[in-house]
């Protein structure tokens, strides 16, 4: 078992949890369970101590509008681990990670993979390092720079992306960091057929619906490849 940090729940029993931390938790376990995601315990108490650091960060650092510690477990741990089931090789490339999601939940769950999560916000990368730091996520670095700018040393199997550009820019500022057969998963809410329309004819694109617990309204995983 990794070690405790300070003021966190790492490493701790659940009936260490205070109660209103053992709801977030069942809403978490009972999300996971439905997107047929398998959590370990520490795992999942894990994730309940990075909601509740990211409650700390979230004003100062302008991380999130989400305030509700529940809304944080469904709207940003139970929708980045729906592409658990996708992210199934690495090394995994987190475009656009903003306070860490999807590559910190993703991260925590296939420690056998490493993870670059990559935005252009310092402020934010600092949020990301430290919660990486804390969860001992060995698995984990962050990189600083723009999409288009990045020139990492080798291609990556996949790139993950939430809600941060069209497909089409998605394509054009990524192609240079692919690996051979690699693909760019894009997470997205409605996809219009404009937008598929606008993928340049040498991608492949494969669109297909995702129910993320406790969630209204539409939610699709982007499957992005080179022809």
């Amino acid at each position: 078992m990794r070690e405790s940090a300070p003021g966190l729940f790492l490493g701790y029993a659940v009936s260490m949890l205070i109660p209103n931390d053992k709801q977030l938790l069942q809403r978490l376990l009972d999300g996971a369970a439905s997107l047929q995601v398998a959590l370990t315990q520490q795992q999942a108490v894990d994730l309940i101590a990075l909601v509740r650091l990211l409650e700390r960060w979230r004003r100062a650092y302008n991380l999130t509008a989400i305030s509700e510690p529940m809304q944080m477990v469904e709207k940003h741990l139970l929708d980045s681990l729906s592409l658990a089931p996708y992210v199934t090789s690495g090394p995994v490339l987190d475009v656009g990670t903003g306070a860490g999601f999807p590559g910190l939940p993703l991260a925590l769950l296939r420690p056998e993979l490493s993870f670059t999560l990559l935005d252009a916000h310092a402020k934010k990368l600092r949020f990301v390092t430290q919660a990486a730091a804390t969860m001992r996520l060995d698995n984990l670095r962050t990189a600083h720079s723009r999409v288009e700018d990045y020139q990492p040393d080798a291609g990556y199997s996949i790139i993950t992306t939430r809600a941060f550009a069209s497909l089409q820019q998605m394509t054009q500022w990524c192609e240079h960091l692919l690996a051979p057969a690699g693909k760019l998963l894009a997470m997205k809410g409605h996809v219009s057929d404009d937008e598929l329309g606008a993928v340049p004819a040498s991608w492949h694109a494969t669109v297909e619906p995702v129910v993320v617990p406790f969630i209204n309204g539409a939610r699709h995983i982007v499957t992005l490849t080179p022809a």
